[in-house]
C-alpha cells in the first residue's frame, strides 16, 4: 500500500509543526540561561546544559548545543533565533531560523513562561508583543520572563528573517 502524498497546506502545517517543536526543544534545553541576562544590558547569550547536549538524539546535537542570543529590540522587548531543522528524518538537511520574543520579567526572576497560542496560524512572537502586559497578572509578570515565538518565521521583523 502506497500512502498518498499529503496537499501543499498539509505539508506546510506539517513543517510548520515540526519547526515549532525544535524551537520548544531548543529553547527548553538551553534552560534557565538561555532567559538570562539584564534587560537594557546588551545581548544575553546562552547554551544547553553540555549533559543534555550529549544525549541528543543523533544528528540533532548541533541544534540542541547551539547558542541562542537575546538582544534587546522593539519597545523593551528581547529578540533572539533558533535554528532548527525542516525536517527532523533529516537533520542534516535544510534549516530555517525561527524567531523568538523575549517580555523580561519586572521583578526578581523564578523562571521564563513559553506561551503559544494556538493555531494553525497562531504566531506566539505576535501574541507575546500584543498581551504580555495585558494577558498576565503583574505577580506573573514580575516572575516570570514570557518567551514566545513563530512557528512559521514569517512574522519576525527583518532582522530575524532567515
Amino acid at each position: 500500500m502506497t500512502a498518498r502524498p499529503l496537499p501543499a497546506r498539509s505539508r506546510s502545517l506539517v513543517i510548520g509543526m515540526r519547526a515549532a517543536g525544535a524551537l520548544i526543544l531548543a529553547l527548553t534545553l538551553a534552560s534557565c540561561g538561555l532567559f538570562g541576562g539584564t534587560p537594557g544590558r546588551g545581548p544575553a547569550t546562552a547554551k544547553a546544559d553540555p549533559a543534555i547536549v550529549a544525549s541528543a538524539p543523533a544528528g540533532l546535537d548541533t541544534f540542541y548545543a547551539q547558542e541562542v542570543v537575546w538582544e534587546p529590540c522593539e519597545n523593551g522587548f528581547q529578540c533572539a533565533k533558533v535554528t532548527v531543522p525542516m525536517d527532523y528524518a533529516k537533520p542534516d538537511g535544510d534549516t530555517i531560523q525561527i524567531a523568538a520574543l523575549k517580555a523580561p520579567s519586572t521583578g526578581t526572576k523564578t523562571g521564563s513562561l513559553l506561551v503559544n497560542p494556538g493555531g494553525p496560524g497562531g504566531s506566539g512572537y505576535d501574541f507575546v508583543k500584543d498581551a504580555a502586559g495585558t494577558h498576565f497578572s503583574q505577580s506573573v509578570r514580575a516572575n516570570y520572563d514570557v518567551v514566545g515565538f513563530d512557528p512559521r518565521a514569517s512574522n519576525a521583523p527583518p532582522l530575524l528573517r532567515a
